[in-house]
């Protein structure tokens, strides 16, 4: 089935939890089988608020949709692998221009390093 045309409303491919690599490769194949509709553009400023939401699922295929990366408005962090997927964290406010896109380490404090206080007398 072929995918939205821009001038139609967008609606995600499926609406859910996507737990396992198995239900992404039935949605996957889903689409491929056009019992699901993947996406044919990414979504307009309008349309931001309501769709860019948990359980929204947007499927689409780079060829025939033109889209080779995924962008929404949102701020994101880095990518973390879990598994076969990658995992993204709505971030609160976006990066800075020029700021590093990178997880922020942890402050550890080195060996010998932490200070003691004295034993009250």
């Amino acid at each position: 089935m072929a995918g939205q045309t821009s001038g139609s409303p967008l609606e995600p491919t499926f609406q859910g939890y996507v737990g396992s690599t198995m239900d992404a490769l039935l949605l996957f194949e889903a689409c491929l089988s056009g019992n699901l509709t993947h996406v044919s553009r990414r979504p307009h400023d309008r349309e931001r608020p309501t769709l860019i939401r948990s359980g929204n699922v947007f499927i689409y295929e780079e060829h025939s949709s033109g889209i080779k990366r995924w962008t929404d408005g949102v701020a994101w962090s880095p990518s973390r692998i879990l598994g076969n997927f990658l995992i993204y964290r709505e971030l609160d406010k976006p990066f800075q221009p020029g700021e590093k896109k990178r997880a922020m380490k942890r402050n550890k404090p080195e060996s010998g390093a932490l200070k003691t206080l004295p034993k009250p007398k």
